[in-house]
């Protein structure tokens, strides 16, 4: 990798005494799961029929969320910034006292677990979790399981260990982020789910079918224990992936589309939530939405967002509650370059009208927009753009001394205003 790679997080939290846990928590954090290649957001091919059924089978909790996108497409940058709540834009000492998903969840008297498919020296994610101590801590180095996809385990023992995990706190509350790898380059799956071949989208559809197959078993489980419908699950990716479009493999080095549009899905029972909260939620099914999102929104679900000790923190979150309305004026930020990581992608600022991109990984710069209606950024519209769009990303950065090196690019001569 380029950059310095994660450090090590020093987060003191007050916690004056544990309430009782209102519900059940399960994150699940995917690797490189693209928006675009799965069935329940009209991919052509059926890879995700489990999640399908369960969303047809719990319609009233089930919410889909139809524009979310990532803030980095590096995991380095993009798995912490889910966790935390801290987008790359900000500044990395903020990242490195920021409390965590489970750091929060302590203030309940919940049974905590990180259950992780990846090996965690992957990026110096050791580093990063080196101070956290969790009833279950799991992860391809401790597993004693060997390498199956790239830096991974295979998932179905990481869902297995989720069952078993689970399982073993009989009816104590729990809280805990899964770490899935199946989706991740080279895209291995078991023998069984090989369904589609002949390509390399194909071969990742497969992996998106497998994966599937796995989150169906855990869905399984919880109904099975009786769980479920006292169990929040938010299901998202740390970034997406290109598979040949605007001639990319991969992710890290483009923030078109394909790479920061992301899967974003919440089961939320209807009794943890407000008559106007369930309104949001579904208004919020339409507005730009993030993997920055889940933070803010289990600590409004928790109630805590607004408790007084811990507004040092709650007052650095950039995202926005699920549960409450999201502007619709929203801009997005995405980048792959800050402080920990290097990798000069550029810059990406996407709202509900267009998606601008400064790619500083050419020479010399470029900068390109697209309506948000073409959603395969085929149609450039160029560096001309008009005046009330140029100003709006520049407010979308202001603020942000890591956007600063963005700053003369987009107010150079080459950079052209137009009033239309």
């Amino acid at each position: 990798f380029k950059g310095k790679g994660l450090g090590v997080r020093t987060v003191t939290l007050p916690i004056d005494s544990k309430n009782p846990a209102p519900f059940n928590v399960i994150v699940i954090v995917c690797e490189s799961l693209r928006k675009k290649s799965l069935g329940c957001y009209g991919h052509s091919n059926s890879t995700t029929p489990l999640l399908d059924a369960f969303i047809k089978e719990n319609k009233s909790s089930s919410y889909l969320f139809q524009n979310p996108f990532t803030v980095s497409t590096t995991t380095m940058l993009a798995v912490p910034a889910t966790l935390s709540g801290i987008g790359p834009y900000q500044d990395s000492s903020l990242l490195y006292t920021q409390p965590l998903i489970w750091d929060y969840a302590a203030q309940f008297n919940y049974k905590r677990f990180f259950l992780s498919s990846h090996t965690l020296e992957w990026y110096r994610f050791a580093n990063f979790y080196k101070n956290d101590q969790l009833d279950v801590w799991w992860n391809r180095d401790n597993s004693n399981l060997p390498y199956f996809n790239d830096l991974g385990v295979k998932d179905e023992y990481t869902i297995n260990k989720a069952i078993r995990t689970i399982n073993s706190f009989d009816n104590e509350p729990f809280a805990g982020v899964i770490q899935l790898n199946t989706t991740h380059y080279p895209y291995n799956v078991p023998e069984p789910y090989h369904r589609w071949n002949s390509s390399y989208a194909k071969s990742y559809d497969n992996a998106v079918y497998y994966q599937d197959a796995i989150l169906g078993k855990l869905f399984k489980a919880l109904k099975k224990s009786k769980k479920l419908h006292r169990t929040v699950i938010i299901i998202t990716s740390d970034h997406g992936e290109s598979l040949m479009e605007h001639h990319n493999i991969g992710h890290v080095e483009s923030n078109y589309y394909e790479t920061i549009a992301i899967p974003l899905f919440a089961y939320i029972p209807e009794q943890f939530l407000t008559e106007t909260q369930q309104k949001n939620l579904i208004e919020n099914k339409k507005r730009i939405t993030s993997n920055i999102d889940v933070v803010p929104t289990l600590l409004e679900l928790w109630k805590v967002h607004d408790k007084k000790e811990w507004q040092n923190f709650t007052k650095r979150l950039t995202g926005y509650s699920l549960i409450q309305k999201i502007p619709k004026d929203r801009n997005l930020i995405s980048l792959n370059n800050n402080q920990i990581a290097s990798f000069n992608t550029g810059l990406s600022v996407i709202n509900e009208s267009f998606h601008l991109l400064l790619r500083t990984n050419l020479n010399p710069p470029k900068l390109e927009w697209y309506r948000s209606a073409d959603e395969k950024e085929i149609h450039d519209l160029g560096p001309k753009l008009p005046h009330n769009y140029r100003n709006r990303i520049l407010k979308a950065i202001q603020g942000y001394p890591i956007c600063e090196p963005f700053l003369p690019y987009l107010n150079s001569k080459d950079f052209k205003s137009t009033k239309r």
